[in-house]
């Protein structure tokens, strides 16, 4: 990928882009506030759009948050992980992202019988199970077990969590080692 300013996504942009600056990835970027709200569906806000066209995001999974941010900028997206699953309307049938130039991923994951995986990463089973409405969201995945995820949640230590929230920039200089 070529160094030029890149635009995180939200808190998963921000842990990706801290990994990223751990193996040498020292580029300026910007933090964008991307929110969803979980009922029925998610919907998404953010404050103002992204400024670079290189986008960074833990895991894409249908693409819904990178096609919000995207604005039809047609940015490179640079995730983590990207569900292989290619069905859903933000999705393209070679793997692809609507509304983009080109998707790069650490790895891809394939659901069972070419279904779109479930992916959650660990701050959200950690940090939003808190949350009622994501749990009401979650339960169609983990059935009855989201209460035993909440229980363990409530027992982890979710500091790292709280700076990642809450100073995003303090965040990349304590654990992206620069």
């Amino acid at each position: 990928m070529e160094e030029q300013p890149v635009s995180l996504l939200g808190a998963g942009g921000i842990l990706t882009f801290t990994l990223l600056r751990r193996l040498g990835f020292n580029v300026p970027y910007e933090t964008v506030d991307i929110r969803r709200t979980y009922g029925k569906g998610i919907t998404y806000q953010m404050d103002s759009p992204p400024k670079y066209r290189c986008l960074i995001d833990d895991i894409v999974a249908s693409g819904a948050t990178v096609n919000y941010a995207a604005q039809n900028d047609l940015p490179t997206v640079c995730c983590a992980a990207l569900s292989l699953g290619t069905k859903g309307r933000y999705r393209e049938p070679d793997g692809g992202v609507k509304n983009t130039s080109k998707v790069v991923a650490g790895i891809g994951i394939q659901g069972d019988n070419g279904s779109p995986p479930a992916i959650f990463s660990s701050r959200y089973l950690l940090w939003k199970i808190r949350d009622p409405a994501y749990r009401s969201y979650l339960s169609p995945y983990v059935g009855d077990r989201t209460a035993d995820a909440l229980a363990a949640a409530k027992t982890a230590n979710t500091e790292l969590f709280d700076i990642l929230y809450n100073d995003p920039p303090a965040f990349v200089r304590r654990y992206g080692n620069v």
